[in-house]
């Protein structure tokens, strides 16, 4: 409500580590009680200063400038929006090292036993690959714009999982 991704929309803010759940029922809240489409557009804060008016909706901020890095024991029904309807701009994230991350003989969705690439086709097998590529790929490179995707395109196509390998449906 500052203003800070008015005035800055270069910026990113990426939220890590603490699910998706939270996601949609808090941008619908700010949407629909904080400025609404009655009052847009809004200043921010009525103590504040220096006033920032705020020409667009958290949500549309929020899909322009943030994203939620999802780490924590990930299931399918979050990435096909089931659980908690589409969340914008959800990123995969491997969590490395800690006990809910992937890593050898671990699995996001709770089957014990499995490598890395068998738990993350688990986690995106039979999701659209329109979905399953917004949240392997093209999400992270909009959350971080300075990475050089062509560099870790290159390193995708060598290890990476293919389409098939990740059985994910047309779409």
């Amino acid at each position: 409500m500052s203003g800070v991704l008015e005035r800055f929309p270069d910026l990113h803010l990426n939220i890590a580590e603490i699910g998706v759940d939270w996601v949609n029922p808090l941008l619908d809240k700010l949407d629909n009680n904080v400025l609404s489409e009655t009052r847009l557009p809004m200043n921010a804060g009525k103590d504040v200063p220096r006033r920032v008016r705020l020409l667009l909706k958290p949500s549309e901020y929020f899909a322009r400038q943030c994203a939620v890095i999802h780490s924590a024991r990930p299931v399918k029904a979050e990435i096909t929006g089931e659980r908690y309807g589409d969340v914008p701009n959800m990123v995969w994230g491997g969590d490395v090292g800690h006990a809910e991350g992937i890593w050898p003989n671990e699995s996001v969705a709770g089957g014990e036993g499995l490598e890395p690439r068998a738990a993350i086709a688990e986690l995106v097998g039979g999701v659209s690959e329109s979905k399953a590529l917004a949240y392997l790929t093209d999400n992270f490179f909009k959350a971080y714009p300075n990475v050089d995707r062509v560099t870790q395109q290159k390193i995708a196509d060598r290890i990476g999982h293919s389409r098939t390998e990740l059985g994910v449906v047309a779409g």
